[in-house]
């Protein structure tokens, strides 16, 4: 009964690890959770809709594009920009520079987008919490 016991105390701790690292992808994630912008990024036709709406909504927001790799998380500020393609309207990223500068094409980006590896956060709200947090700020590198 007692190595039941241990066993039982043994597998809760191993399951509750995991479940927090599904949770955080990097460390200081939580903290950026009221930032996070759902985008249903896909570049299959028939989930084109939903993404468009959704570049619609964030026309002219700033948005933070955080992606984990195996190393240090790095981010990067863009913008959606929408353009007209062979197959109807379509949507791409520009850096944030660019898109001040009136030269969103020089940097249009189109993402190998992994819903496990990249995260979508609203720029000023980012930037609040970040320079708040001396945690993010050594997890997180700018590239």
């Amino acid at each position: 009964m007692i190595i039941m016991f241990l066993f039982s105390i043994k597998l809760v701790f191993v399951l509750s690890t995991v479940e927090l690292q599904d949770k955080e992808k990097f460390k200081g994630q939580s903290m950026l959770i009221e930032c996070l912008e759902e985008i249903p990024l896909s570049y299959s036709s028939k989930n084109k809709e939903p993404f468009l709406e959704a570049v619609d909504r964030l026309d002219s927001v700033e948005l933070v594009l955080v992606t984990v790799t195996r190393g240090a998380p790095s981010y990067q500020f863009y913008y959606f920009q929408k353009t007209e393609a062979v197959d109807g309207e379509t949507a791409y990223l520009t850096l944030s520079k660019d898109f001040h500068n009136n030269t969103p094409y020089k940097s249009a980006l189109f993402l190998k987008y992994k819903l496990k590896k990249h995260f979508f956060y609203r720029a000023s709200c980012f930037r609040e919490k970040l320079d708040a947090s001396e945690q993010l700020k050594g997890v997180l590198k700018k590239e």
